[in-house]
């Protein structure tokens, strides 16, 4: 290559990257505002829901990492603003690193799950379940090959709360809440219940769980444990 050819390869590569460079200084308040907005609504709506989860933060990042991309192009952070976001970063990344790091004591999450499911389906086979499984976890059944009950297909999400929905609706769209759970039991029984992956360790709430098995007990159920996992089968008597 020619030393003019170089010099013209430079120059459109500093050409783009000023134009890159310069691209926030074409971005207009109103878009600034729209953008300051979107973050907002995404944190608002973060924290509208009871319990909170840190997932429901996840809508908020896309516009706040333009937001910092701007805030960067508008001028070099002062050191106070840079140690700040250093502190930051390092508080996002713990939750993962820690994550990484209890991984290589107990074993990947996924290869977990699929141990977790294997064993699940043998110990169905073994108790003679071949019915609908209602569950709390709907998500571990799903690789057993079982049947879900329909009713708790969205797993906890409907079952703790109490009287959202009308009598009507929730039998319309075959909801069942914790209130209504022992009556709904009694009505229309399946053939097994799952508790367990409502727990710590799935980030869960064990007090569903346990309010889920409380019905199956009073009832005269059957507890059926699964070895090497913290799932329990319950099955009628």
């Amino acid at each position: 290559m020619s030393a003019q050819q170089d010099t013209t390869a430079s120059s459109n590569m500093s050409n783009r990257w000023t134009a890159q460079m310069r691209w926030a200084a074409d971005v207009t308040p109103m878009a600034v505002l729209l953008l300051d907005l979107l973050i907002l609504a995404g944190l608002i709506a973060a924290i509208l829901p009871a319990p909170t989860w840190r997932q429901y933060l996840l809508p908020a990042l896309p516009p706040l990492f333009v937001r910092l991309a701007l805030a960067i192009e508008a001028g070099k952070p002062r050191r106070g603003v840079r140690i700040a976001g250093v502190i930051f970063v390092a508080a996002g990344l713990a939750p993962s690193l820690a994550m990484l790091g209890a991984s290589a004591i107990t074993g990947l999450p996924l290869l977990t799950a699929i141990e977790h499911g294997r064993v699940l389906r043998a110990a169905l086979g073994d108790a003679h379940i071949n019915g609908r499984v209602a569950t709390l976890s709907p998500q571990f059944i799903a690789a057993t090959d079982a049947a879900i009950d329909p009713r708790f297909a969205a797993g906890p999400l409907y079952f703790r709360s109490t009287g959202l929905a009308d009598p009507g609706s929730a039998a319309a769209f075959r909801l069942v809440d914790r209130k209504a759970w022992p009556e709904a039991l009694s009505i229309d029984p399946p053939a097994a219940l799952l508790v367990g992956g409502e727990g710590a360790w799935t980030s869960g709430n064990p007090a569903l769980d346990e309010a889920f098995a409380a019905a199956a007990r009073s009832r005269g159920w059957r507890e059926i444990a699964v070895a090497g996992t913290p799932f329990r089968l319950y099955r009628a008597p």
